[in-house]
Formats: C-alpha cells, sequence, structure tokens
C-alpha cells in the first residue's frame, strides 16, 4: 500500500548515504559529510530532485557547467565518482539511460536511523513527476481543460498526433492537480516498458509498490484499493489494449485513483474522457511582428531558435518565410523546434524552401531525445505504425489531397468498390489514432496534415499506385468541382468560399494534370472550379495561365467537355489571347449548349455572354438577339440565379451601346438582387461598373458614392483585385469632382494594387489624368500614349474613352506642341508592365512595389 503523499519531501536514502536536498550535502547515517567532490554533488543534487525521472545529459551539462563548454566526459566522470562513493557498482541507484541520460532510483526507506515510520512512509510516496523545462507556450486553455477534467471524470485521455505536445500538457496538468490528491501523482512513461512484459509490473515501480509473486495487474489493483491519487500514463498508443485493460482494472478496483493518459487515439473504456488536442495557432499571412509574436507556434519557433542563438531574430523581411513556416509545419510543436534549431545556421527562407525534403531535414538536436523523436520522419514512422493494411493503404491515398476533403471524396480515391460504410470507418479510425483532423460542419471535412501527407506522398511515388493515384485523386475533384457548379447559383458567396475555398489547390493540381494527360473532361470540370473560385476570390490574375493550358484541348474536346471550356473562355473577355478571342468562344459555346439541349442555365449563360460580346464589337442589334433569346429560355423556367445573371450582362450591353441610363437602372437592380442572394463578391463587381456608368454619364457625384462603397465592401471581402479597380474607379470620380486632393491620397494603394493584379490600361489611363492635374505633363503624355495605343473605339462605351483620352491629348498638345507630345506618346506605346508603373509611381513620388495600405 502507498502512504500517504508527503507536505514536503527534503532527504533521500541511498543504502547507506542520506541525500539532503534543502542542505545540499550527501551524509553518511551516522551523519558525517560523504567523500564527493563539488561537481559530482551538484549532479546528484539535480538526479534528486528530480528522482525517478530520467535527466537529460544536456540539462545536466547546461545547468552544473553554465558559461563552461565541456564534453560528455565530465559528466561521466562525475557519475562514475558518485557510483564509486555510494558503491553503487550494479548500479542500483544511478541508472543510465540509453541516449537520453541518468535517472535517480529512489529507496522507499527511512532517510536517518532516527526517523519515524510516518518519514517513511511520506518517503515512499514521494511522487515521481518529471520537472518541466521552460513555459508551456499557447497552451492555457488547454490546461485549464484538462485540469478540470481530471478533476470531474476519473479517465481522461489527451489524445493527438504525433508531436503535438501531449506528454507536455500531461505533465503540467499533472503537477497543477496532483495537490487536489492525499497521494499525489505518479508518472509512468509506457514507451520504457519492456514490450514482452505486462505493464502492471512498470506501473507498481512507479508507484513503489513490491509486488508480490501472482498475477502483477490483480496484486497492483489491490496495493491501489484504498489510494486517492492521480496516475499517468504516458504515450499509451502502441499498447493500447493492453493500457485499455490496465484502465478498466484500476478504475473498477481503484475508487479514489484517477488516470490521466496521453496516445493517439482513445482507450475506448467506459467513462473515458477524450481530450483532442490542437495543433498551436499559427498567424494569418500578411500578420504584422507583433500579431505573429501573440500566436504560440511562432512565439514557439523563435524562442526555440534563440536558445540555439541568442543573436537570432526575426524582423519584417523574415516574417513572411517564417509564418509561412509555421503554416507549413501546422502548428505542431515538435516540427516547429525542429526547424527552430536549423533556423540560426541556416536562416528562416532556407529552411522554409526546403520543407518539400523536412523529412530529413528535421531533426533534434538536443541528446538523450527518445529515437522516435530523434527526426521527424521517424516520428511520423511511429505514427503509422499504428496502422493496418486497410488503413495504411488508405491514408496513402488520401496524401493526394493538398487540402480538405470530404467522405465522397476520399471514397474516390481509396480502393475501388469500396463500400460508403467502410469508407466511413476506415476515416474514423484514421480520425481516432490521430492522424487525420476533423473540421465540424456540414458537410464534415477531413484533412491530413502537411508533413504527414508529405510522408505518406513519398511512401506512395516509391510504391506501385504512384501513376493511379493521381488520377484518382483529379477523378475526385472534377467530382467535387461539378458539386461547386450545381450548388454555386442557390448558396452565397462566404458559403461557398468556405466549403470550396480550401480546395483551390486540389482543384489546380488536378487540372494541371489532365491538360498534361489530355483528359478533356476533368480539365473542363477544374478548369470551371478555377475560374468561379478565381472571381469569389477576387484575384483573376491565374485566369490567363488557366485559359493557356485549356486551349489545347478546346480543339479535342467533344460534347459536355468542349461546351465547359469555350464557356469559360467567353466569361474571361477581358484576357487578351487573338489566337482564341472571346467573341468566338461565346459563339462555339451557344452551339455546344444547343447541340446538347440538356441544360438550359448553360445555354443561357452562353447566349447573355455572346450578347455582350457582340456589343463589344458594336453590334448592339446582334446583341439584342442574343439576350431576347436566352429572355424565352428564362420565361421558360427562370430562376433568381438567371435573373442575376442577366441584369449583369444586360447592364453590360447598355453600356456598351452608349444607353448609360438604361445601364445604370440594370445594374442597381443587379446590385439590390446580389445583396438579398448573399453574393457579397458579384456586389462588388457591380459596384465598380456602376462608377463607370455613372462616370460615362457624367454624374462624377454618384460615380463617387458607388466607388466608396465599392472600396469598403472590397475592403470588407478581402477581394484585392476588385479593391484595385475599385480605387482607380474613385480616383476619376474625384478628379471628376474638382477634388484633387481626395485622388491624390487614393494614389499609392491604387498603384500597388494595379501592380500587383496586372491592372495596366485603366491605371495609365486614370494616373494620365491625375498627372495632367498635378502639373507633370510629361509623365501624364507617356501614359497617356500607353493607353490611347491599347484603347479601342468599337463601341459607344469604349469610343467616350477615346474621346476623354483625346481631350487629354488635346491639353497636353496646347501646353506642349504637337511635336513634343507625339515624342512623348511614342515613349509610352512602347513601355512594358514594369516600366509604366515605374513611370506611374513618378505622379505621386512613390515605388509601386511597395505595400499596399
Amino acid at each position: 500500500m502507498v502512504s500517504p503523499r508527503p507536505s514536503s519531501v527534503d532527504r533521500i536514502c541511498l543504502g547507506g548515504f542520506v541525500l539532503d536536498l534543502a542542505r545540499r550535502e550527501l551524509l553518511t547515517l551516522s551523519g558525517s559529510a560523504a567523500p564527493l567532490r563539488h561537481k559530482a554533488l551538484e549532479v546528484l543534487l539535480m538526479l534528486g530532485t528530480q528522482a525517478g525521472h530520467v535527466v537529460s545529459k544536456d540539462d545536466l551539462l547546461a545547468q552544473i557547467w553554465p558559461s563552461v563548454v565541456v564534453t560528455e566526459d565530465s559528466l561521466t566522470q562525475a557519475i562514475a565518482e558518485i557510483r564509486r562513493c555510494l558503491g553503487d557498482t550494479q548500479h542500483r541507484w544511478i541508472r543510465t539511460v540509453v541516449r537520453r541520460g541518468y535517472c535517480l532510483q529512489v529507496e522507499a526507506a527511512p532517510a536517518s536511523a532516527d526517523a519515524g515510520a510516518e518519514t517513511a512512509r511520506a518517503r515512499a510516496a514521494w511522487h515521481n513527476l518529471p520537472v518541466a523545462h521552460g513555459p508551456l507556450l499557447g497552451r492555457d486553455t488547454d490546461l485549464s481543460a484538462v485540469h478540470s477534467l481530471v478533476l470531474s471524470a476519473r479517465l481522461v485521455t489527451v489524445a493527438g498526433t504525433g508531436g503535438i505536445g501531449k506528454t507536455r500538457l500531461a505533465l503540467a496538468a499533472a503537477q497543477s492537480v496532483a495537490a487536489e490528491f492525499s497521494n499525489g501523482g505518479w508518472w509512468v512513461d509506457l514507451a520504457l516498458a519492456p514490450g514482452a512484459l505486462p505493464l502492471a509490473p512498470s506501473v507498481a515501480a512507479a508507484v513503489r509498490i513490491d509486488l508480490p509473486p501472482g498475477e502483477p495487474l490483480v496484486a497492483l489493483v489491490s496495493a491501489l484499493r484504498d489510494e486517492q491519487g492521480l496516475l499517468v500514463l504516458d504515450n499509451c498508443e502502441h499498447r493500447v489494449d493492453e493500457v485499455a485493460s490496465l484502465a478498466s482494472a484500476l478504475l473498477g478496483g481503484a475508487q479514489g485513483l484517477h488516470l490521466l493518459a496521453t496516445s493517439q487515439e482513445p482507450l475506448k473504456v467506459s467513462g473515458e474522457q477524450v481530450y483532442r488536442l490542437a495543433p498551436l495557432e499559427c498567424p494569418a499571412v500578411g500578420a504584422t511582428l507583433e500579431e505573429a509574436r501573440s500566436c504560440a507556434a511562432f512565439a514557439l519557433i523563435e524562442r526555440r531558435a534563440r536558445e540555439a542563438d541568442h543573436n537570432f531574430s526575426i524582423d519584417g523581411r523574415t516574417l513572411p518565410a517564417a509564418i509561412e513556416l509555421c503554416s507549413q509545419l501546422d502548428g505542431i510543436p515538435l516540427a516547429l523546434e525542429m526547424a527552430a534549431a536549423r533556423l540560426p545556421a541556416v536562416g528562416v527562407g532556407v529552411v522554409q524552401r526546403l520543407l518539400g525534403e523536412r523529412l530529413t531535414l528535421l531533426k533534434r538536436m538536443n541528446r538523450g531525445t527518445p529515437a522516435r523523436h530523434e527526426t521527424l520522419q521517424a516520428t511520423l514512422a511511429w505514427s503509422c505504425s499504428l496502422l493496418d493494411d486497410v488503413q495504411r493503404a488508405a491514408l496513402d491515398a488520401l496524401a493526394g489531397f493538398c487540402g480538405p476533403f470530404e467522405s465522397t471524396m476520399a471514397r474516390m480515391v481509396m480502393a475501388p468498390g469500396t463500400s460508403e460504410a467502410a469508407c466511413v470507418d476506415t476515416l474514423c479510425a484514421l480520425v481516432d489514432k490521430s492522424l487525420l483532423s476533423v473540421e465540424l460542419g456540414e458537410p464534415v471535412r477531413y484533412r491530413l496534415y502537411e508533413s504527414m501527407r508529405v510522408y505518406a506522398s513519398a511512401r506512395v511515388r516509391n510504391g506501385g499506385d504512384r501513376d493511379a493515384a493521381p488520377r484518382r485523386h483529379a477523378q475526385a475533384m472534377a467530382a467535387h468541382a461539378e458539386e461547386l457548379r450545381r450548388v454555386a447559383p442557390e448558396l452565397a458567396h462566404e458559403a461557398l468560399l468556405a466549403r470550396f475555398g480550401p480546395s483551390y489547390a486540389d482543384f489546380e493540381t488536378a487540372f494541371v494534370l489532365a491538360c498534361e494527360q489530355h483528359d478533356c473532361e476533368v480539365a473542363a470540370q477544374t478548369l470551371t472550379a478555377l475560374r468561379l473560385l478565381d472571381q469569389l476570390r477576387g484575384d483573376v490574375t491565374a485566369t490567363r495561365r488557366w485559359l493557356l493550358a485549356a486551349r489545347p484541348l478546346a480543339f479535342e474536346a467533344q460534347g459536355r467537355a468542349r461546351a465547359h471550356i469555350e464557356l469559360m473562355r467567353a466569361s474571361t473577355g477581358w484576357v487578351e489571347m487573338p489566337e482564341w478571342p472571346s467573341a468566338l468562344a461565346a459563339e462555339e459555346a451557344v452551339q455546344a449548349w444547343r447541340a446538347l439541349g440538356d441544360d438550359p442555365a448553360q445555354l443561357h449563360h452562353a447566349l447573355m455572354l455572346l450578347g455582350k460580346e457582340r456589343a463589344r464589337a458594336g453590334d448592339c442589334d446582334g446583341a439584342q438577339r442574343a439576350l431576347d433569346e436566352a429572355a424565352t429560355l428564362r420565361a421558360a423556367g427562370g430562376s433568381r440565379a438567371l435573373d442575376l445573371l442577366a441584369l449583369v450582362l444586360e447592364g453590360h450591353v447598355s453600356v456598351y451601346c452608349g444607353r448609360w441610363q438604361e445601364g445604370l437602372d440594370r445594374l442597381r437592380a443587379a446590385l439590390a438582387l446580389a445583396r438579398q442572394s448573399g453574393k457579397t463578391r458579384l456586389a462588388c463587381y457591380v459596384l465598380i461598373y456602376l462608377a463607370e456608368a455613372a462616370t460615362l454619364s457624367d454624374d462624377p457625384r454618384a460615380a463617387l458614392q458607388y466607388s466608396e462603397t465599392a472600396i469598403r465592401e472590397a475592403r470588407a471581402c478581402r477581394a484585392q483585385q476588385y479593391l484595385a479597380l475599385a480605387l482607380l474607379a474613385q480616383i476619376e470620380a474625384a478628379l471628376g469632382c474638382d477634388d484633387v486632393h481626395a485622388a491624390t491620397e487614393l494614389a499609392a494603394e491604387a498603384l500597388t494594387l494595379a501592380a500587383r493584379y496586372g491592372v495596366h490600361t485603366v491605371a495609365a489611363a486614370v494616373f494620365s489624368s491625375l498627372a495632367f492635374r498635378t502639373g507633370r505633363t510629361s509623365i501624364a503624355c507617356r501614359a497617356l500614349g500607353y493607353a490611347l495605343l491599347r484603347q479601342s473605339d468599337s463601341n459607344a462605351r469604349d469610343a467616350r474613352y477615346a474621346q476623354i483620352l483625346q481631350a487629354l491629348r488635346s491639353q497636353a498638345e496646347a501646353e506642349l506642341g504637337s511635336k513634343t507630345v507625339s515624342d512623348l506618346l511614342r515613349s509610352g506605346e512602347q513601355l512594358g508592365g514594369d516600366a509604366l508603373f515605374a513611370l506611374l509611381s513618378q505622379v505621386i513620388g512613390t515605388d509601386s512595389t511597395g505595400p499596399a495600405g
């Protein structure tokens, strides 16, 4: 039986010696000082303060020989001296733990001849909780929760993936709650328990119980029957069935005992309370240094790097790479600490760039590290050894997903013919083993931690499934793209982005593979998803790249695939591709959807785009015919989504045809309907074109109001490309209201975003006007030359803008003369994109490549 927990313990019996921790002495039983040199005594005292727990060689060297460079030989000699002094030839008192450090084994016996029985019992009950080193970063909420759970539930399991910090949290919780139990707390590291032997003897040794002959578990339960204590079982995952039996027996036979377990999977014992430990919080992209340091993942990596070299620091230049590093390592403490150890020697940027080789790059530099934590690869292999063949194959198959995935997607990449029930069962097993994280919602989504994904992907590349696995992933993403297309008309934009936005990288991977393999169906479906998500994110800079990749397939594709590809090209008229004109794509899309005859909504979309393209080319009669046919389709079976699309594109057609007021009316109606439908990005887009229509109708104050609202809403939904267009529209409107000061205040941010998102022609036109108003006529002429070269007059809208630009030219000629202006215009015509923005930055005396405000 274990005796009551002592209020304090300051003397430890070591055979014929007593280690007095309070007086920092090693005494013989007669009270005289033992012949031990100072450094050896300091080593023994440090081991004594952590008796029963392994103290690493690094900690001993750092504590005993601070500020002095010594080798492990000094420590080895000190240990040998202690053993000689104690007569410990059999290593009874000081145990060497290979590759970790040393452990002082404490005897449950009187520390002096006159010590009473109560003192003996108190010393025997001295808890063996390890001593934590350094603060527990970012786990205050977790610690509070586990503390409360340990008091309210008799079995708490802290579950989480390898390296996430389960042991560290359990230790902190045990230390915080141990005083609530009369017998304190005991720590058992099951990773050190001999694999072929029962667990009960390891537990008995931790609680200092001598088990009698017979069944060890029965004897252990009997010995603990009347105890009030906390037993911590660390690293349960590799013997989870045995631990479950042990826990059940202890809970049933020792009513005052509480258990705290750490494991990669729950024990699944009646009454168990599972606490799923999440990764540390990572800073968001674009966070300031102060904001980043408030996030635990960043704080940990910076602290550990500084411990490796006190001169190390992260500044504004290395901040983005450090933030990306935290994200790529999923906020997993072990991986972050491994990366931190490399930072002082090679730098943040290099480590972040080499994360593709993380399996060999990331290692623990501390001596005494358990083998399973020596490298990131070893940690991941330890976790995967928990799996059976079916689960391991599923994990490898799921490694193809860069982002989250739904169960329907998982089923498509797992073994062909897998039933839905079997798929769900396997997913649940991987969640139980902490190899998949769960994102709650409807539908539920799953995600592989990035490091595990890299590890499993490497196994796939080295196995026999390396060709089939990417194809199954592409098919799964094509199906997900079809689901996006199906629900897009009815769902609000925020809901669409929340569900499908995180899959962007997977759509891109599938699209690229499909283009390489000339899989027209998958390419068409994933192209549709990418195009829609680009619009929702307010960043269409990648659209030209998607179109260039899809262009060859437009010749090969048949039926629905070709109809989708042509429709996507038709919807991107602002992308200049003379070899594949958007007007021709619109005609082809209409013909393709007519031939299919089974999707009126898509035919309606194609007809509306055809009307817009015809109006843009100046054929307003042809445009109206396309709009009329589309209206007939809506009358036969319309919807709010079709009405919204029609209002937007009818507004465009009206503006192209010079009917400014009609365009304003259509776009205002579109704005109202977009807001009613939760289409926030589309509302922002419409506001920008309302500002343009108001400018064309000579109402700059209305244009100013629309553009101000567009700026506010673009900021709210973080649609940066829309923000660039809205800022340019407001500069134009402010100049129309003769408010040059307001226009100039917006110019720096507008120019930075225009350069980032390739808004060349509009920026050249707007900034040429601003340059004229601020007296920079030469710069204005060169920007004007760039804009005039690219400004058509094929429709009423473009002709109106051409008139505005020509008026600026006439103004310049009146000031500088025709010859000088012509030379400046020709100089501007020859500018490339970078040179253009370098020129425009001179209008406001700034560098267009700097950060936006």
